[in-house]
This record gives structure tokens, C-alpha cells and sequence, in this order.
């Protein structure tokens, strides 16, 4: 019921394919190149990513994803206010980026809400589904995409979409206030390794908090002391010279 289609290599790899039924393009392949003859990338979106999904995890149980993205949809009365001031407040309490598109001066043909960089590892929007597609005014879409890297890839090969909201602690707080329940916890990032200069500054703080404190209190402000210390260290470098 569907024909195999070569398509142009794309993301580095040499050759492609699409997999299509009339128009439709169920899931798309590359390989072949600078990655390698044994190295294959699939994809599929929408409402054919499920059962590639299930496919790739049936056929091949040890692979790696490069990027996850899962949604849920509401559809009432007061469903965007609800959710973009969830949004919003999670933003602001974790210092997550910000970033608007579409109607909002109108509200007639939908507004979209971007929380996270577009080139951050996690990125969540919130946006008016019904209005873009001129059907039901109420359908608000919220979604989450996740670029993983190094060992997170291997990690999201097998993980539920519900546990891609405990990938951060903001993204943990926006599930909490969608009422979704506390599942595992998913990395998606190498761990942290400290270096050597993280190693120094944990030392002095643990040595000369107390004394930092008091400065700070003394000079105004944590502020006021970032700039003593520094014009501290360019006139402690100035007598060196």
C-alpha cells in the first residue's frame, strides 16, 4: 500500500528515501556518507511517528534517537489562558527563555508560545491548533521537543512520551501544573564533570562564604561585590606589572 521514493541525502548522509502512500509521506530514511555505510537515520512525524516508533524498537532495540518531540491537546473554554499562564509562570520561576509568533494582536488566527532557545536541547510551545487550522477556536496544543545528546540518545530509545516531561526541573514543574503524575526521571544530557577551575571555586566558597557574606552585606549587595572583587583583581594584577 505505499512505494519507496529516492529523496536527496540530507544531514550528512549521501542517499534517501521517502516512504509514500499517494501524497503522504509516511516516514523518510537516509544513509550512506560522511556517517558511514552501516549508520541509517529515520524519521516520521505526526500521526505516522507512533508506529515508526514501535517499528524501530521492535526491529532494532539498540539504536539512538536524535530528536523526541510529544504533545497533548485540550480542547474547552479558557484552555489557552490555563496553559499559557502556566507557561508563562514556569518561564519566569526558571529563567527559561521566552519567544512569541502569530495573532497576537487579533487572537483570530492563532498565537504560539516558545519556551527555550531554538537551539536548546529542550524546547516547549503552547499554541492555538484549532485556530491555526480554522476548526475548533478552543484546541490549544502543548508540546515538547528534546534534542538529546551523547548518552541521552541511547536513553530516549526506550522511554514511555509522559517521562520526556521529567527530563529538567522545568519541564518536571510544567507537568506537575498540567496534573500529569511524577514518573522516572530521564536524562537526556551526558552528567556534569566539573573542572579543575569548578573544583577551585567550590573550595574558596566553602572556605570564605561566610566572608563573601559579610562583604556583600557590607558593600550593598552581591553586585556591589562582584565589581570590589573585580577591580580588586585588576589592581592586584597592575602591581604584578
Amino acid at each position: 500500500m505505499a512505494d519507496v521514493v529516492p529523496t536527496r541525502g540530507l544531514y550528512g548522509y549521501a542517499r534517501g528515501a521517502e516512504v509514500r502512500r499517494g501524497d503522504r509521506v509516511l516516514a523518510r530514511a537516509f544513509w550512506g556518507g560522511v556517517n558511514g555505510e552501516d549508520s541509517t537515520h529515520v524519521q516520521a512525524g505526526g500521526a505516522d511517528a507512533e508506529w515508526l516508533v514501535g517499528l524501530v524498537r521492535s526491529s532494532w532495540p539498540v539504536h539512538q534517537v536524535s530528536r523526541l518531540d510529544v504533545c497533548e491537546d485540550w480542547s474547552h473554554e479558557g484552555a489557552w489562558r490555563r496553559l499559557s499562564k502556566l507557561a508563562l509562570r514556569v518561564a519566569r520561576e526558571w529563567g527559561v527563555k521566552t519567544s512569541t509568533v502569530g495573532d497576537w494582536i487579533e487572537a483570530r488566527d492563532g498565537r504560539t508560545l516558545y519556551l527555550g532557545a531554538p537551539t536548546s536541547y529542550l524546547r516547549a510551545r503552547v499554541y492555538e491548533k484549532g485556530k491555526q487550522l480554522g476548526t475548533d477556536p478552543h484546541w490549544v496544543r502543548f508540546e515538547l521537543q528534546v534534542r538529546p545528546s551523547g548518552q541521552g540518545k541511547r536513553a530516549l530509545s526506550t522511554v514511555q512520551p509522559d517521562q520526556l516531561m521529567e527530563s529538567s526541573p522545568w519541564t518536571r514543574d510544567l507537568a506537575r501544573g498540567l496534573g500529569m503524575p511524577e514518573l522516572e526521571a530521564v536524562r537526556i544530557r551526558n552528567p556534569w564533570v566539573p573542572s579543575d577551575d569548578d573544583h577551585a571555586m567550590a573550595w574558596c566558597l566553602r572556605q570564605y562564604g561566610g566572608l563573601f557574606e559579610r562583604r556583600a552585606r557590607l558593600l550593598g549587595g552581591w553586585n556591589a561585590l562582584g565589581e570590589y572583587l573585580g577591580a580588586e583583581v585588576a589592581r592586584q594584577r597592575s602591581r604584578r606589572h
